[in-house]
């Protein structure tokens, strides 16, 4: 079975400890790599090999909907990207999945959905944990 190559993209430390954590008890998933803001994703992105990357919505320097729309649709429109935000805004979803984000997952419930959401866009399906 070949590896998902997972990238890590918040601003926050310890969730992206947590989130490195989870993924490395699930053997075909491998972190590959993690960025505190958009600026340092897009970099980490021509550097380095990934299948999906789990983006933070509100981070300083550069947001994650800017940070996906410059992946998605120009750089690297092959690679995965599912929203992770702990805010419910609608306008800031709307904004992530138009700059080519194919899942969104609250914070609240990231490990409730994560593993599903993974496959799911890995299969070329969106994935919506509750919104």
């Amino acid at each position: 079975m070949a590896s998902i190559r997972i990238a890590i993209v918040d601003d926050s430390e310890e969730f992206r400890k947590a989130i490195r954590f989870y993924l490395e008890q699930i053997p075909d998933f491998v972190a590959v790599g993690e960025a505190k803001n958009g600026v340092e994703f897009i970099k980490l992105a021509k550097e380095t090999a990934i299948d999906v990357a789990l983006v933070d919505i509100k981070m300083p320097e550069m947001d994650g909907i800017t940070a996906t729309y410059q992946i998605a649709k120009t750089h690297y429109p092959y690679l995965k990207i599912i929203a992770i935000s702990m805010h419910n805004e609608f306008e800031n979803l709307k904004a992530m999945i138009e700059a080519g984000a194919m899942g969104y997952i609250n914070k609240d419930d990231v490990f409730l959905h994560l593993e599903k959401a993974i496959r799911s866009v890995m299969s070329n399906k969106h994935y919506y944990g509750k919104i």
